[in-house]
């Protein structure tokens, strides 16, 4: 069996027990850097894997086995079940994790249910859509950093908030607020950006 497995913001104190009790209970278990350095607290012979063709080279390797693949986050949110989907591998079982947003909503106390979301991961991002909603929630990489997003909404007349959070749930966890426009300074790759538009000066 496949079992994609969400694994939360990161820390081990947010994946589920669950999570936890499957990832002890199958023979074979994968994830990328981070995430393995927390699914080592409960086993050692965690696989890590730079790239997700890794991840199919292990399946086909131990496709007798039943394999456990470790997700940041959901899976099922901007994740990698839609990949292996797409790639025809049969996912038997997914356990949901708390994204990395709904971790910082819950830290922001900031109601989450009619907001927009969007991700840079790996893609181009066109931001105008954002512009268009009071409260947008971004995952970025290092091609699109916050200062990067916050200047582009300051130049097209954005006024508001913007919050960003990097190492969510690690100990060096940080969230930074600002205005929109204001310098941010941040210098981790992947970070989680709520956007709250207050007003458009056109």
């Amino acid at each position: 069996m496949i079992y994609v497995v969400g694994m939360g913001p990161g820390h081990i104190d947010f994946v589920s027990p669950e999570a936890i009790k499957i990832i002890q209970a199958v023979e074979s278990v994968i994830a990328f850097g981070r995430i393995s350095k927390t699914a080592e607290q409960l086993r050692e012979d965690v696989s890590v894997a730079k790239t997700v063709a890794e991840i199919e080279s292990h399946i086909a390797d131990n496709h007798q086995k039943n394999i456990a693949i470790l997700a940041s986050g959901d899976p099922c949110f901007f994740g990698i079940a839609k990949y292996l989907k797409h790639k025809n591998i049969q996912i038997d079982r997914i356990i949901p994790g708390i994204s990395s947003f709904q971790y910082m909503a819950s830290k922001l106390a900031i109601d989450w249910q009619e907001a927009a979301f969007f991700t840079c991961h790996g893609r181009q991002m066109d931001l105008l859509p954002v512009m268009q909603k009071k409260l947008s929630i971004l995952l970025t990489d290092k091609k699109t950093p916050p200062d990067k997003i916050s200047q582009w909404l300051h130049n097209e007349g954005a006024e508001g908030k913007i919050w960003v959070g990097s190492d969510l749930s690690y100990p060096n966890e940080s969230i930074v607020e600002r205005n929109i426009g204001e310098p941010l300074n941040i210098h981790s790759d992947l970070n989680v950006i709520f956007i709250q538009i207050e007003t458009i000066t056109l």
